[in-house]
């Protein structure tokens, strides 16, 4: 502790005292909250003199060393990919694992509480969610102390954790009118409502203000819940994805967990696009042990490189960077205000901070595009508008037949169309357009809705307003089918970025643990933004391929977890929730929308005004 202490002695001497006071430099470190040219938060901060900026992050960086690591959830984590490939919610970072309710605890209540327990303990991982449910029926403040540990939706067993999300709700769990729920960072306040009458009644918790407001709300994997807000203080969990998406690192080592702060390593990847224009700085870096190292890399560096451990470096590379577009580790200390995580500071020398803040400052409009992307999917999921398969169609056979009568009817200024004797509505409840959807549909509709592009709603006079970007205008012959969509996204490199899986890589869904491994070894591969594109066998023995998109992805392992897809109804899903039905299916391409499609969905863009149509030669 007095070797701390004498650190921050110091370095507070050097920032009084020796201090330049003139123009911030370049390498200042980088914290979040600041703000780029365009009012979006772009993690750039104010700067504070070099040689201070660096004397204050090493003593802190010290001081934190001292105190006692809260030793974080190794059994979540040595189940992490499992849980996060099947149970839907957030990449947790725990400080420390959630307590189950004591066995005094629950004796206290009632000793047949005990006996439950036991039979729980005894029963096969997931079956047994199942059969706790039944046995406490009815009884919710029982099924909380059993279930839930500290109020949180968790279990480090994957098959009860992807249990708990699919066979329970929250009416299982409470009947008081009024709840709260933390999820990542953000509180929510839900009222318990009913709607129908009699049998058709049915009961639910729904989002009461915010963005979400009148929402119903689903119960995720790693929710805390609690019947009063206070009872949400001092989480356990710290919102990393957040603080991902906000300041632009991709991925993360915790090196130190403390109930204020922890110390990490970050890795900030300059865009390929940037990196291509060379306009990304890199900076050499130490490796020492225990200490992030800048990885070594060329646009052609492989996944297992950028994944090196810390100090160590990957079989035949040196610890430098040596390409435009090298990823940059740095050891940093972030700051934690309850779940939520706000970057402190960056423990390294100034150009290496300078390095970062490039690497910030041109990708920043990726991260407002991709949040532009989020919101309309949870939209079209809000708005649940229907899959593009005639009523009473089994299989596939007639997919995308009724979006052509829809748009007719809707152009007619209709409220209904009809195919096959079936009528349909033109529009939504709310008034708000309602096309059909196919998978790819959803894809595209996705992009383009984020970007301005969109249907006039219900009183409106009836049109497809233009935004920033509108697929028809690129020349795609067929942009409602996989196959299609994959090979046009091939023709036109100057707008997408394609990569096909091939031999080994196309891993079988059914060999869960080898699937979710080759995403991890893959994971530069699969990013926010993307479109995946799964292929095989399904039960009629036909061949099916369906589009995914993906929405984030874990920020400690890079898996790419947050998928959104059109089947049935827009939803967010986990791999297991898509791909369980037919696990004879895998990977089978990647498609990468390029800045001049995907920068359209940035809201600080001006309008673009360079052609999307392929040119012919003369």
């Amino acid at each position: 502790m007095r070797s701390s202490l004498f650190l921050v002695s110091l370095a507070l001497f050097l920032t009084v005292g020796c201090a330049d006071r003139g123009a911030p430099d370049a390498g200042t470190p980088l914290t979040s909250g600041a703000r780029d040219g365009h009012g979006a938060r772009a993690g750039v901060a104010r700067a504070v003199p070099t040689d201070a900026a660096m004397a204050l992050c090493s003593a802190r960086v010290a001081g934190l060393r001292e105190e006692r690591d809260q030793g974080g959830a190794p059994a979540f984590e040595a189940q992490r990919l499992a849980i996060l490939g099947r149970a839907r919610g957030e990449p947790l970072v725990l400080v420390r694992e959630p307590r189950p309710t004591s066995d005094e605890a629950l004796a206290a209540i009632t000793p047949a509480l005990l006996a439950s327990r036991r039979a729980f303990d005894a029963g096969r991982p997931g079956d047994r969610v199942v059969k706790l449910r039944s046995r406490h029926k009815g009884d919710p403040a029982a099924l909380r102390a059993l279930l839930l540990r500290e109020g949180y939706v968790y279990s480090a067993e994957p098959r009860d954790a992807l249990a708990m999300v699919t066979s329970l709700e929250l009416t299982d769990l409470f009947d008081e009118p009024e709840i709260w729920l933390l999820r990542g960072a953000e509180r929510h306040t839900l009222r318990r409502t009913t709607e129908g009458q009699g049998r058709r009644a049915v009961t639910s918790y729904r989002h009461t203000g915010g963005a979400l407001d009148g929402r119903r709300a689903d119960l995720l994997f790693g929710d805390r819940v609690a019947l009063t807000a206070e009872a949400l203080d001092a989480p356990l969990h710290r919102d990393l994805r957040a603080l991902a998406e906000e300041v632009g690192f991709d991925r993360a080592r915790v090196l130190h967990r403390t109930p204020h702060a922890l110390l990490v390593a970050l890795r900030f990847t300059p865009p390929r696009e940037a990196a291509a224009g060379a306009t990304v700085a890199s900076a050499p870096q130490r490796a020492t042990a225990g200490t992030p190292a800048v990885i070594p890399a060329s646009t052609t560096q492989t996944t297992a490189a950028a994944n090196a451990p810390q100090g160590t470096a990957p079989q035949g590379t040196t610890l430098q960077a040596t390409a435009a577009g090298a990823p940059l580790w740095v050891e940093a200390v972030l700051d934690a205000e309850g779940a939520a995580l706000k970057l402190g500071c960056i423990a390294e020398k100034a150009e290496t901070r300078a390095a970062v803040a490039a690497i910030q400052q041109a990708s920043a409009w990726k991260r407002r595009a991709l949040a532009e992307m989020r919101g309309v999917v949870g939209d079209l999921v809000a708005e649940g508008l229907r899959f593009d398969r005639p009523s009473g169609e089994e299989g596939p056979d007639r997919d995308g037949q009724l979006r052509p009568v829809w748009m007719d009817a809707y152009l007619r200024g209709q409220q209904s169309f009809q195919v096959d004797e079936t009528s349909y509505p033109v529009f939504d409840s709310a008034g708000k357009a309602w096309p059909p959807q196919v998978c790819v549909d959803f894809v595209l509709d996705t992009y383009e809705r984020a970007a301005g592009t969109w249907f006039t709603g219900r009183g409106e006079r009836p049109a497809r307003v233009r935004g920033k970007l509108d697929f028809n205008d690129t020349g795609i012959p067929n942009r409602r089918a996989v196959l299609a969509f994959g090979e046009f996204a091939e023709e036109r490199p100057d707008l997408f970025e394609v990569r096909r899986f091939q031999g080994e890589e196309r891993v079988q869904f059914g060999a869960r643990e080898q699937f979710f491994q080759n995403l991890v070894d893959h994971a530069d591969d699969v990013q926010p933004g993307d479109v995946v594109a799964i292929h095989g066998l399904k039960r009629d023995d036909r061949i099916h391929q369906h589009a995914i998109l993906v929405e984030w992805s874990d920020p400690v392992t890079g898996f790419p977890a947050g998928l959104a897809d059109q089947m049935k109804r827009p939803r967010r899903r986990t791999w297991e929730g898509i791909m369980a039905e037919a696990p004879k299916r895998s990977l089978y391409y990647r498609v990468r929308p390029l800045r001049v499609l995907l920068g359209r969905l940035d809201p600080a863009e001006p309008a673009a005004t360079s052609p999307l149509a392929k040119s012919q030669p003369r």
